[in-house]
């Protein structure tokens, strides 16, 4: 057997050159480790025990005031009153967190508010710091509305949900809330002025010339409650075109193929849109729309005389509706009351849907299924879009739409099948 001669090779000598670099390239990662190990000394040593404190104790988890405005109100308070100063760190949020015992998610929130405003700056990697204060200090927000909304708009549901919803909001930020009609010459008192920001409510579409204009003046204009397509103006709406189709859906899953649309004030745009909406979502449930059944009065207060006289009329005819979609809360009261007086047992001979959801919709005996709006998200929303287009001079225009919810109560119910028969 034969065998293979062993070849052994030497060791090659490495060069002095070698050695060196192979040296100072230890020596250099030695120091990158040093270096990372004190950075973590010093940030797990970091004592941020001042900065929390100028924050407060725990914040009032019983309060109507949502848990990332306070928090926001605390680190604001803090800020003005030079607690932290410009250029020092801010707490992280996990010490926020803690300090004020809500959740990380709320902190993030409020932090994320004020950076979007210009209070503060973040920087990657290094976390969060107190910026310059801007040039000029926001003194007021205004709140444009209609001159025929602007009596007892405080207490009403829709318009006082969102103006409690704004006034709660730039409280928390120490600036003041007017409220101004929108009479003809409404744009000229802010004509050269930039300490206030404007919030136009549900506002006439024969005004969106004019808001476009104060938009592209400076202003920080934001609509609430309509959804046009309006340059150099925000928009914050909420979805009427799916909230008309929860209803008919609602209805029609209840064995309902007559529904009858009850709206009021023909050129106010949530009518509009929730008409719509209405039509398209029979149409996608292959159902005809009898146009005597669309029923539209002057205002969204109630229906008046030949409108009333219709809606009677068609209450009693031989084909009427079996169901009734009101686009609003007011008018869905004067249906039920109508079907009382007349003897219409409600929900059994006739079911009724409406529209947004004050407490007396709740009282009434049924209590009326509705669609309601989440108006105070939506007035925080605009409060927050307002802002970062005043801090952001370059901030594009938003358009931002919020979903509704269905909620069922007793005033819907299966059809009568001795009502529907003729639809069969």
């Amino acid at each position: 057997m034969r065998t293979m001669p062993m070849v052994c090779f030497a060791p090659a000598e490495k060069s002095p050159r070698f050695l060196t670099w192979v040296a100072i390239s230890q020596r250099l990662f030695l120091s990158f480790l040093l270096r990372i190990a004190k950075t973590m000394y010093i940030l797990m040593s970091m004592d941020h025990s001042h900065e929390t404190g100028l924050l407060g104790g725990a914040i009032d988890k019983s309060s109507n005031v949502p848990a990332h405005i306070q928090v926001r109100r605390r680190i604001l308070d803090a800020l003005l009153s030079d607690g932290l100063k410009v250029g020092s760190a801010l707490p992280s949020e996990v010490e926020i967190a803690n300090h004020l015992a809500v959740s990380r998610m709320t902190a993030n929130k409020a932090i994320l508010g004020l950076v979007a405003e210009g209070w503060l700056l973040r920087e990657k990697g290094r976390g969060t710091f107190v910026a310059e204060r801007p040039a000029k200090a926001l003194d007021r927000c205004v709140i444009l509305m209609r001159p025929m909304a602007l009596a007892g708009a405080v207490d009403d549901y829709y318009h006082g949900s969102l103006y409690w919803g704004i006034r709660n909001y730039f409280q928390a930020l120490n600036i003041r809330v007017d409220i101004i009609p929108m009479d003809p010459e409404f744009t000229q008192q802010f004509v050269g002025t930039d300490d206030a920001v404007l919030i136009a409510m549900n506002p006439d579409p024969a005004s969106a010339a004019e808001l476009s204009t104060l938009g592209q003046m400076g202003m920080a204009v934001t609509i609430l409650g309509s959804s046009w397509e309006v340059g150099h103006v925000n928009t914050i709406d909420s979805d009427n075109l799916l909230g008309a189709a929860l209803a008919v859906n609602h209805l029609v899953e209840l064995g309902h193929k007559r529904i009858a649309f009850v709206g009021g004030g023909p050129d106010d745009s949530n009518t509009v849109d929730r008409l719509r909406g209405f039509r398209v979502a029979l149409k996608g449930r292959q159902l005809e729309l009898n146009e005597d059944d669309v029923i539209l009065g002057q205002t969204t207060s109630g229906l008046e005389g030949s409108t009333m006289d219709h809606f009677n009329l068609r209450l009693h005819s031989d084909d009427r509706f079996t169901a009734v979609f009101a686009a609003g809360p007011h008018l869905a009261m004067q249906i039920l009351g109508i079907a009382q007086r007349e003897g219409i047992s409600v929900p059994n001979e006739l079911s009724i849907v409406s529209y947004d959801d004050p407490s007396f919709l709740r009282m009434t005996y049924p209590p009326l299924t509705t669609v309601v709006q989440p108006l105070g998200a939506m007035a925080v929303r605009a409060c927050e879009v307002v802002m970062q287009t005043r801090s952001f001079s370059q901030f594009e225009s938003q358009q931002v739409i919020m979903d509704p919810a269905l909620v069922v109560r007793d005033s819907s119910a299966v059809a009568s099948k001795s009502i529907s028969h003729s639809e069969s």
